[in-house]
Protein backbone atom coordinates (compact mmCIF):
# COMPACT_ATOMS: atom_id res chain seq x y z
CA UNK A 1 0.00 0.00 0.00
CA UNK A 2 2.93 2.34 0.63
CA UNK A 3 3.98 1.98 -3.03
CA UNK A 4 0.45 2.86 -4.12
CA UNK A 5 0.36 5.99 -1.94
CA UNK A 6 3.69 7.14 -3.41
CA UNK A 7 2.41 6.60 -6.97
CA UNK A 8 -0.73 8.62 -6.23
CA UNK A 9 1.13 11.45 -4.48
CA UNK A 10 3.77 11.74 -7.19
CA UNK A 11 1.19 11.79 -9.97
CA UNK A 12 -1.11 14.33 -8.30
CA UNK A 13 1.78 16.69 -7.53
CA UNK A 14 1.74 17.35 -11.27
CA UNK A 15 -1.45 19.34 -10.69
CA UNK A 16 0.52 22.02 -8.84
CA UNK A 17 -1.69 21.65 -5.77
CA UNK A 18 -0.89 21.08 -2.10
CA UNK A 19 -1.50 17.33 -1.73
CA UNK A 20 -2.15 15.55 1.58
CA UNK A 21 -3.02 11.98 2.50
CA UNK A 22 -6.08 11.55 4.75
CA UNK A 23 -5.78 14.87 6.66
CA UNK A 24 -4.42 18.28 5.79
CA UNK A 25 -1.45 19.86 7.44
CA UNK A 26 -2.49 22.30 10.20
CA UNK A 27 -0.53 25.00 8.38
CA UNK A 28 -2.08 24.33 4.95
CA UNK A 29 -3.70 27.24 3.19
CA UNK A 30 -6.31 27.09 0.44
CA UNK A 31 -6.37 25.64 -2.10
CA UNK A 32 -5.44 22.10 -1.18
CA UNK A 33 -6.27 18.50 -2.06
CA UNK A 34 -6.70 15.55 0.29
CA UNK A 35 -6.77 11.97 -0.93
CA UNK A 36 -7.89 8.88 0.90
CA UNK A 37 -8.07 5.14 0.22
CA UNK A 38 -11.07 4.23 2.40
CA UNK A 39 -11.65 0.72 1.11
CA UNK A 40 -10.34 -2.11 -0.97
CA UNK A 41 -12.12 -5.03 -2.55
CA UNK A 42 -11.52 -8.30 -0.77
CA UNK A 43 -11.12 -10.63 -3.71
CA UNK A 44 -9.75 -14.14 -3.80
CA UNK A 45 -6.77 -13.21 -5.94
CA UNK A 46 -3.74 -12.53 -3.73
CA UNK A 47 -1.94 -10.73 -6.57
CA UNK A 48 -4.67 -8.21 -7.37
CA UNK A 49 -6.64 -5.67 -5.33
CA UNK A 50 -8.96 -2.79 -6.26
CA UNK A 51 -9.10 0.42 -4.26
CA UNK A 52 -11.49 3.35 -4.40
CA UNK A 53 -9.42 6.52 -4.28
CA UNK A 54 -11.31 9.58 -3.02
CA UNK A 55 -9.78 12.94 -3.89
CA UNK A 56 -11.28 16.01 -2.19
CA UNK A 57 -10.51 19.48 -3.50
CA UNK A 58 -10.93 22.46 -1.15
CA UNK A 59 -10.68 26.09 -2.26
CA UNK A 60 -12.33 29.46 -1.76
CA UNK A 61 -13.11 30.14 -5.43
CA UNK A 62 -15.69 28.26 -7.54
CA UNK A 63 -13.79 28.58 -10.82
CA UNK A 64 -10.54 27.47 -9.17
CA UNK A 65 -12.34 24.45 -7.67
CA UNK A 66 -13.55 23.38 -11.12
CA UNK A 67 -10.11 23.91 -12.65
CA UNK A 68 -8.38 21.93 -9.90
CA UNK A 69 -10.93 19.13 -10.15
CA UNK A 70 -10.41 18.91 -13.93
CA UNK A 71 -6.64 18.77 -13.48
CA UNK A 72 -6.89 15.84 -11.05
CA UNK A 73 -9.40 14.06 -13.30
CA UNK A 74 -7.22 14.54 -16.38
CA UNK A 75 -4.02 13.47 -14.59
CA UNK A 76 -5.47 10.32 -13.06
CA UNK A 77 -7.99 8.97 -15.57
CA UNK A 78 -6.51 6.04 -17.50
CA UNK A 79 -3.10 6.62 -15.96
CA UNK A 80 -1.01 3.45 -15.79
CA UNK A 81 2.05 2.93 -13.61
CA UNK A 82 4.44 0.00 -13.60
CA UNK A 83 7.59 -0.80 -11.65
CA UNK A 84 9.21 -4.04 -10.47
CA UNK A 85 6.78 -4.32 -7.51
CA UNK A 86 3.35 -3.16 -8.66
CA UNK A 87 1.25 -2.27 -11.64
CA UNK A 88 -1.60 0.22 -11.17
CA UNK A 89 -4.31 1.39 -13.54
CA UNK A 90 -6.53 4.33 -12.59
CA UNK A 91 -10.04 5.05 -13.91
CA UNK A 92 -12.29 7.94 -12.87
CA UNK A 93 -15.57 6.59 -11.51
CA UNK A 94 -17.38 9.87 -10.89
CA UNK A 95 -17.06 13.49 -9.94
CA UNK A 96 -19.06 15.36 -7.32
CA UNK A 97 -19.28 19.15 -7.55
CA UNK A 98 -20.60 21.72 -5.09
CA UNK A 99 -20.26 19.56 -1.97
CA UNK A 100 -21.63 21.56 0.97
CA UNK A 101 -19.19 22.64 3.67
CA UNK A 102 -19.88 24.03 7.13
CA UNK A 103 -17.95 27.15 6.04
CA UNK A 104 -19.95 28.91 3.28
CA UNK A 105 -16.72 30.43 1.92
CA UNK A 106 -15.27 27.01 1.05
CA UNK A 107 -15.86 25.44 -2.35
CA UNK A 108 -15.41 21.69 -2.41
CA UNK A 109 -15.55 18.91 -4.97
CA UNK A 110 -14.55 15.26 -5.08
CA UNK A 111 -13.25 12.85 -7.70
CA UNK A 112 -13.60 9.11 -7.10
CA UNK A 113 -11.14 6.90 -8.90
CA UNK A 114 -10.82 3.15 -9.21
CA UNK A 115 -7.22 2.00 -8.67
CA UNK A 116 -6.64 -1.54 -9.95
CA UNK A 117 -3.43 -2.84 -8.40
CA UNK A 118 -1.41 -5.91 -9.27
CA UNK A 119 1.48 -7.32 -7.23
CA UNK A 120 4.36 -8.31 -9.48
CA UNK A 121 6.97 -10.97 -8.80
CA UNK A 122 4.96 -12.84 -6.20
CA UNK A 123 4.47 -12.05 -2.57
Amino acid sequence: MLDLMEVITDRMKGSGQNIFFNVKSPTAIHPFTIFNLPNASEGTNIYREDFTLEVDIWTKDSDECITMTNKIKDLMNRYKYLNDKIQVSFYVINRLNNIPDEDDQIKRSQVRILAKTYVLGGI
